[in-house]
């Protein structure tokens, strides 16, 4: 009789063991798949090869007017333009992309992965312009993005994206087209490279 009752506590023992056991592995398998999908396929953005400096022949103050018209006509409203400096920035503005892969000829962000997402993809612009010589300036133009990352309703932090060289194309084009109009001189070279035949998008 005893060692049946012994032979029952330890099955009854044993059971509620392997029970917590199984529970607890469920819940463990559970967690692992839910981190698995959480971070899987998370891909970094990319650093693209684009044009972000260039000369002109131009006078400083006829290419610093110019240079705010463009900006504030093709890019986005201005924050701080210091004609001292050369320096022009413009205010944060939310750039567009498609679908849940965040495509975008704006800017790279990659892909966040799994269950997190991108709630906007944010963007500002600056130039620095300087007069290198006399009717010769020099451009350095750069668009910058951010992208805050978020997991359900938990913020995560900011993304830095990288500029795919659409606006800083867009800048050069609108500025070399100014100066065309400007000499009226179709054989005006900017860098050696480009002529008047620039077609604005």
């Amino acid at each position: 009789m005893k060692n049946i009752l012994i032979n029952l506590t330890f099955k009854k023992t044993y059971c509620f063991i392997s029970a917590m056991v199984s529970r607890a592995g469920k819940r463990l398998f559970l967690l692992s798949i839910l981190l698995i999908v959480a971070g899987c396929a998370t891909l970094p953005p990319i650093k693209h090869e684009i044009k972000t400096r260039e000369t002109y022949t131009a006078t400083y103050e006829k290419f610093w007017e110019q240079a705010n018209e463009s900006v504030k006509g093709v890019i986005a409203e201005i924050e701080k333009a210091d004609k001292k400096t050369g320096v022009i920035r413009t205010k944060e503005f939310k750039t567009p992309y498609e679908g849940f892969q965040y495509i975008s000829e704006f800017a790279d962000c990659g892909e966040p992965g799994g269950l997190y997402v991108y709630r906007d993809i944010i963007g500002y612009f600056d130039i620095s312009i300087s007069e290198i010589e006399e009717n010769k300036v020099y451009l350095q133009a750069n668009a910058h993005y951010h992208a805050p990352m978020w997991f359900g309703n938990s913020f995560k932090g900011m993304v830095v994206c990288q500029s795919r060289g659409y606006l800083e194309k867009l800048l050069f084009d609108h500025v070399h087209r100014f100066l065309c109009k400007l000499y009226n001189d179709t054989t005006i070279r900017v860098s050696r490279l480009a002529t008047c035949s620039v077609v604005l998008p």
